[in-house]
């Protein structure tokens, strides 16, 4: 556009200005208007990891119940670990934990099954003395059903277990003992009637015997159906897992220490 005068110039640029103000093509930004009400009220912030808690709550609390269910004996993913994040292998230890002592299942974590799972847990990484002492220990935890075994005050190894069933007469009794004689294919004849009928004899293979006729073995009725209410052994320690009772045995020599006792 071309002007021949100085007023002709100022009535185009006028024109201009109407036109680009009409259209928008120039328009500033709008400023973000201030909030209505009591513009110093805090934030109000809903921590994801409240209770009750559900899958993806995360936070300090589920940090916590992670660290009580892996002392517990239960596998939680490390990514889960690194996010404090409720996914998968945390809810799977969380129905695993009701299961193994029969609580009532539920799809999330109220204040009150943290708080039965943190006073299961007890003081997490503390172990009795006597299974801090150098050497080999098996520390069997009848409260929380579990075996670790321990190495000069290292846990190596923790394993799920079952006791005794608690009728007064098959209870594992309380007590410090030590692994007197070790029998990979051990059988019972509790059961038989004659005791020279092999025909009852029950599997304890890999067994480490501590007291009596009582020992550390593995179970093939515990590792196939798990726990369930009245399961329970004639006061041996039952191991669930077949790996685990193996490698204990091989590893695990005559006259090693073992505990028996209730957190």
């Amino acid at each position: 556009m071309q002007f021949k005068s100085r007023s002709a110039f100022m009535v185009g640029l006028i024109a201009v200005l109407v036109m680009g103000l009409t259209t928008g093509a120039h328009a500033a930004p709008t400023r973000p208007q201030p909030a209505t009400g009591n513009v110093n009220q805090p934030t109000m912030v809903t921590r994801s990891d409240n209770y009750p808690l559900r899958m993806n709550s995360q936070g300090d609390n589920v940090r916590k119940l992670q660290r009580q269910l892996m002392w517990l004996g239960f596998d939680i993913d490390w990514k889960e670990q690194l996010t404090a994040r409720v996914d998968e292998s945390t809810a799977k230890a969380l129905q695993e934990v009701a299961t193994k002592y029969f609580w009532d299942p539920q799809s999330r974590v109220d204040g009150s099954r943290a708080r039965r799972i943190r006073l299961l847990a007890g003081a997490i990484d503390k172990l009795p003395a006597a299974c801090m002492d150098s050497g080999i220990h098996i520390c069997a935890d009848k409260t929380q059903k579990l075996i670790r075994w321990v190495e000069d005050g290292k846990i190596m190894l923790t394993t799920h277990v079952r006791f005794g069933v608690s009728d007064g007469a098959h209870d594992t009794p309380e007590g410090s003992f030590s692994v007197y004689y070790k029998w990979r294919d051990a059988v019972s004849h509790i059961n038989c009637e004659p005791v020279a009928y092999t025909g009852c004899m029950a599997s304890m293979p890999f067994a480490l015997f501590f007291n009596g006729d009582i020992a550390v073995h593995f179970s093939p009725t515990f590792n196939a159906y798990g726990y369930y209410p009245g399961g329970g052994s004639h006061g041996c320690v039952n191991v669930r897992s077949e790996e685990d009772s193996i490698w204990m045995f091989d590893h695990t020599p005559e006259g090693t220490p073992v505990l028996v006792y209730s957190s």
